[in-house]
């Protein structure tokens, strides 16, 4: 019976553990920087643009989204993150205007350029079209 309860805590705290780690983590990205654009790529496959809002503040993104399950099954393993989620990347830039960014959507990443200018602004909000 203790050995039950004890592989029952486990795989709670395991799942509880692996969604933690994946709300956190989710969506990967990278950054690439020169002396006249910064690239972020973000990996948000499965996600359709209407599902997406960019902040930023300063030289903070905030990525938000929701990526919804398209299966309306009983899971036996799971792996993928599904809901909602909020990705905060700091970039070595201010970024001082929506004029400054262009952002596409291909092949599950999103890549978002942004122009390095010298002018600040305090924030704005972009939503995908």
């Amino acid at each position: 019976m203790n050995s039950d309860l004890s592989k029952l805590l486990e795989t709670g705290i395991s799942m509880f553990t692996n969604e933690f780690q994946s709300k956190s983590t989710f969506p990967s990205y990278d950054i690439y920087y020169d002396s006249n654009t910064l690239l972020v790529i973000l990996e948000i496959p499965g996600i359709s643009k209407e599902d997406i809002k960019l902040d930023f503040f300063n030289n903070m993104l905030t990525v938000k989204g929701k990526k919804l399950k398209i299966i309306d099954k009983q899971v036996f393993q799971g792996e993928i993150f599904y809901g909602n989620f909020e990705r905060h990347v700091q970039l070595p830039i201010s970024v001082t205007s929506d004029q400054n960014v262009s952002i596409q959507l291909q092949n599950g990443l999103l890549l978002v350029t942004i122009d390095v200018v010298k002018e600040l602004k305090n924030k704005f909000t972009i939503n995908l079209k």
